[in-house]
């Protein structure tokens, strides 16, 4: 029984791998590419906008006729409602999430052997109840 090595075998093998993990740096760099020349578009197109809207004012548009006809001032955003969250789904709701301060535990004891610690909390639960490690 013969346990010699192929190495063009083991060569063939190697490059297969290495063209796989190639190919997605390949798929990276053009995705990357891509999303560099579209913020470069959408810079372009922002001081274009802007450029324009300072012009409209120029020939006698006011600021309160461009909002009229659905045009804001470069750089804002349109006024959209707001979807009020879910009960099923409270993580969605952004005000809460910004709202919300991180709870900092102490460190957790070392327990012996013979001594038993109490559980700790369940932080899937929506309640506002003090949590019995809060620091605060």
């Amino acid at each position: 029984m013969s346990s010699e090595i192929n190495t063009s075998e083991v060569e063939s093998i190697a490059r297969q791998l290495l063209e796989d993990r190639i190919q997605v740096i390949r798929d990276l760099a053009k995705a990357r590419d891509n999303s560099t020349r579209l913020r470069n578009e959408l810079a372009d197109a922002e001081r274009e906008d802007t450029r324009l809207y300072a012009n409209a004012q120029r020939v006698g548009w006011t600021i309160e006729e461009l909002k009229k006809v659905g045009i804001t001032e470069p750089g804002k955003r349109a006024k959209t409602t707001r979807r009020k969250s879910t009960a099923a789904n409270p993580a969605t709701d952004t005000e809460q999430q910004e709202d919300a301060k991180p709870v900092v535990l102490p460190p957790r004891p070392v327990a012996d052997q013979d001594e038993k610690l109490p559980p700790l909390p369940d932080f899937k639960s929506t309640s506002t109840a003090r949590s019995p490690y809060a620091t605060n």
